[in-house]
């Protein structure tokens, strides 16, 4: 085979067109490695860029989940503040009636006992008798007002507690 291609007449202008296409094909190769490596370059590019974003979605995620948790947090908190605000001032409310009612009782307390110490000598003295026992009227008179305000003031926050707990 070889001994007779070398005897046959070569056409001159067929060799440089068989060299010249062998040539176009191997700068093609080339090229198309070339273009194959640009292109493996992106998709580790892409890849990467995937995996980060992945990572970041992530991290998103989780950020998210963290500020919804401190919102509850937040919302807990400015309910226990409203609600540490209306107890202190019901508290306030409740502590004037109660107070006064408590200071009636021990001023009443002690007229009682005056009276009953007294006593033998309020024959000669009626006057203060019935100065002492007007006292003591207007005393649990005090004493009546003040354990209603109180009652009252009870009886308007379990309203208010009730409502709050039906719209709820």
């Amino acid at each position: 085979g070889g001994v007779d291609y070398v005897t046959k007449p070569i056409q001159i202008t067929e060799v440089l067109v068989r060299i010249n296409t062998h040539l176009g094909l191997r700068a093609a190769r080339r090229e198309l490695v070339q273009r194959n490596a640009v292109l493996q370059d992106h998709i580790e590019t892409r890849r990467k860029a995937e995996i980060a974003l992945r990572d970041t979605n992530t991290q998103l995620a989780s950020t998210v989940a963290t500020l919804e948790k401190t919102q509850a947090q937040l919302v807990l908190a400015a309910k226990l503040a409203g609600l540490g605000a209306l107890v202190s001032g019901i508290a306030h409310e409740l502590n004037t009636p109660i107070g006064t009612a408590i200071l009636t009782a021990s001023v009443l307390q002690e007229d009682i006992h005056t009276l009953q110490m007294r006593a033998p000598h309020f024959a000669n003295e009626p006057q203060e008798l019935h100065q002492r026992m007007q006292n003591l009227d207007e005393g649990m008179a005090l004493l009546g007002r003040s354990l209603n305000r109180a009652g009252e003031l009870i009886r308007k926050f379990r309203l208010v507690a009730v409502d709050q707990m039906s719209k709820q």
